[in-house]
């Protein structure tokens, strides 16, 4: 689950380039692709809330009780609060089509990662990383054969 977030900097501004880029017949096919990559994010959010619930286990662990504990709340607060509650949008119709949803959901995510995009050695591309490609390719088509079964894609239902 590490790597839907990485996958979802690449595909999603890819999807909007292409959104933007192509006539209105192959839109609907586009926003399709971009409702099942926005919904697969709320994996990723289980798996950030769950390693930030660990690292709160782990404060609380070894944290002296003799001392006193001053909450701060900052931007990187607010930051994760919102990795992790803004995915639960997409799972409503409205919002799986939202392009100012994605935009903010990849700002969010990349806020951090810029310097490390800018950085990718290309000769760092190794097995590791392409099995990741393999597994996040494999769970995206099972998330749009999924949410095709129920018929949550967008414009689904204005077809039937």
């Amino acid at each position: 689950m590490e790597f839907i977030d990485s996958a979802y900097l690449f595909l999603q501004p890819l999807l909007l380039f292409i959104l933007i880029s192509v006539s209105n017949k192959w839109k609907i096919a586009v926003f399709r692709l971009m409702a099942v990559s926005n919904g697969l994010l709320i994996f990723h959010s289980f798996f950030v809330a769950r390693q930030l619930y660990g690292i709160y286990r782990l404060v609380h662990a070894f944290r002296p009780q003799e001392v006193s504990y001053h909450c701060h709340f900052g931007w990187f607060d607010l930051r994760m609060i919102l990795i992790v509650l803004l995915p639960f949008l997409f799972v409503f119709k409205r919002f799986q089509k939202s392009i100012l949803l994605t935009v903010l959901m990849i700002v969010l995510l990349c806020w951090d990662k810029i310097e490390t995009v800018l950085n990718v050695d290309i000769s760092s591309f190794d097995i590791v990383t392409m099995i990741k490609i393999l597994n996040y390719s494999c769970l995206y088509i099972a998330a749009y054969a999924l949410l095709w079964l129920l018929q949550r894609l967008p414009y689904q239902q204005e077809n039937t």
